[in-house]
């Protein structure tokens, strides 16, 4: 066959042809067959492209563990996130490839371990009215956000005296001078 490489025609190899269109609508090539012999025969065939799926930025999640070292995501506020279009379907799935097959889906919750380190998922965008979808990637963490304080000794005061206590000296022996942490006294 022969069909000219306009359209997004990319390859036209023995009969087949294959397209990447650039335009959603309808789009018709016009196919050239020559037979045994040397007839020529010319056929339109038309294609119907759906237009792409578009998606926000998905966003990162990220969750301080128990004191076992878990942290379970709900990743359902995700599906907001990439579009209010009514009529994609979401699913979430740990691979890439299984993402565009549509298998082994994923439940919305998910438990990390901090020795998981960062996660991959993948969610999948089906249009339920083309049959189109779309695949994005994003990532979660679980962090060990436990924090080891030092107990103070309990401050005591004499009666009969003006007493004061200067709290601030103990700021940094609480939190191991640990900079990313703020003491509040109550």
């Amino acid at each position: 066959i022969s069909v000219p490489l306009t359209n997004g025609v990319v390859d036209v190899t023995g009969n087949q042809f294959t397209i990447n269109p650039e335009v959603a609508g309808e789009l018709c090539y016009d196919v050239t067959i020559i037979n045994d012999f040397g007839c020529e025969y010319t056929q339109t065939i038309c294609t119907n492209v759906d237009p792409q799926i578009v998606l926000n930025q998905p966003r990162s999640f990220e969750g301080c563990a128990d004191e076992n070292g878990d942290f379970t995501f709900d990743f359902t506020p995700l599906y907001s996130d990439l579009s209010d279009n009514q009529f994609l379907v979401f699913s979430i799935y740990e691979t890439e490839a299984n993402a565009n097959e549509a298998i082994n889906a994923l439940a919305t919750t998910q438990t990390q371990n901090i020795t998981d380190g960062i996660v991959t998922y993948w969610v999948r965008a089906y249009n339920v009215n083309s049959g189109c979808f779309r695949v994005v990637s994003f990532t979660a963490q679980a962090f060990d956000c436990l924090l080891n304080l030092v107990y103070l000794p309990d401050l005591s005061i004499c009666q009969g005296q003006l007493n004061s206590f200067n709290l601030a000296q103990y700021t940094p022996v609480v939190y191991f001078n640990d900079l990313d942490h703020t003491v509040a006294y109550y």
